[in-house]
């Protein structure tokens, strides 16, 4: 008797480790789908039968485009709390108005998080209002200089801003005496600490680059 229940409950773990996985991608599939184009996705975990409770070893993503209202990012990197391991790469992420080329987002073993995309001058231009002109300055220290433009009526206004991260939130803050009081926070979820910013030359734009860790 108990060799026979030993056999049924081995066979069963078997099956769940056949069969829940392509579950569990199938499940994530449709939810990306409603975002972009998706064009691969693989879910691993052992045992399978964690991902009952919502948990994986590891996720892979990989998508085409990919549209993104300006509050929905949150949603999308919540997939990287109960996995172990994410690597995530879109060949461009449109949010709102802004597109970004070869985007990715990485969780190591840890929980810290990394990610990555390509910010061009064309993009940057299309996204901003006419008159308006704003350039990502090369930084360092967790922060990422914002140098804006405003010519209108034959006139021309300079100002700065700093995009960084604040109490584990993203921010800009204008640049002066009174910034801290004009901060607009950007993205902020109390799961994920964002610890800095930062963006490097590339051509034709600027290769964005933050880095986080998941909290909870």
């Amino acid at each position: 008797m108990l060799a026979g229940t030993v056999t049924v409950l081995v066979v069963l773990a078997a099956l769940a480790q056949l069969v829940l996985p392509g579950i569990a991608a199938s499940r994530l599939r449709s939810r990306l789908a409603r975002n972009g184009n998706v064009l691969s996705v693989s879910v691993s975990a052992f045992p399978a039968v964690k991902l009952l409770f919502g948990h994986a070893d590891g996720v892979k993503v990989r998508m085409g485009t990919v549209h993104i209202g300006v509050g929905e990012a949150t949603g999308l990197l919540s997939m990287s709390i109960n996995a172990g391991a994410l690597d995530m790469a879109a060949q461009q992420v449109q949010i709102g108005p802004l597109a970004l080329a070869g985007a990715t987002v990485h969780k190591g073993a840890g929980g810290e998080l990394t990610g990555g995309a390509l910010l061009s001058d064309a993009a940057i231009a299309a996204a901003l209002p006419a008159g308006l002109a704003v350039t990502p300055i090369a930084s360092g220290d967790g922060q990422l200089l914002l140098r804006g433009q405003l010519s209108a009526f034959g006139f021309s206004v300079g100002a700065d801003a700093v995009l960084e991260a604040l109490d584990g939130r993203l921010v800009i803050v204008p640049v002066g005496a009174i910034g801290a009081l004009l901060s607009l926070t950007v993205y902020s979820d109390p799961r994920i600490h964002v610890d800095s910013v930062g963006a490097a030359p590339a051509p034709g734009g600027f290769q964005l680059s933050a880095s986080a860790h998941v909290t909870g």
